[in-house]
């Protein structure tokens, strides 16, 4: 059943994230490049291979969401300025500008979840959700 329930829940919050860009005029994101973008807007210039490790995602996704991202002008790539040999990927302005709104969308998306439990439950449900992913070995 915890893969039925995840699989479920995963499609919900796509959904559901996906209507809130539409509803907040955000053009050419979809819900997986949330992963990239929230980790630039934890650090900004870091590297494929660290996106990669903090989003748990392969070197080849984070390349084909980041082209995307750069094609509609959420991010560009620009060296290292500590190592010129090294590519970084950067938040542009309107990156920076969609900031807000992904804390909105992620704010509202917790609130979704958590309607239909009390506190203590949701308390419960981030630490067992927060044990499985960081327990998880590939």
């Amino acid at each position: 059943m915890i893969a039925f329930f995840s699989g479920r829940l995963v499609d919900f919050a796509n959904r559901f994230i996906a209507a809130e860009l539409v509803r907040h005029g955000v053009e050419g994101i979809v819900p997986s490049h949330g992963d990239i973008l929230c980790a630039l807007y934890e650090k900004d210039g870091l590297a494929i291979s660290e996106i990669a490790r903090r989003t748990h995602r392969t070197k080849s996704t984070v390349c084909v969401l980041a082209g995307k991202l750069e094609q509609n002008g959420y991010v560009e790539r620009r060296p290292d300025p500590q190592d010129r040999r090294a590519i970084g990927l950067w938040l542009t302005d309107k990156g920076k500008a969609a900031k807000p709104v992904f804390k909105s969308i992620s704010a509202a998306l917790c609130e979704k979840v958590e309607e239909n439990l009390s506190p203590e439950e949701a308390l419960v449900l981030n630490s067992l959700l927060a044990r499985v992913v960081n327990g998880w070995k590939d």
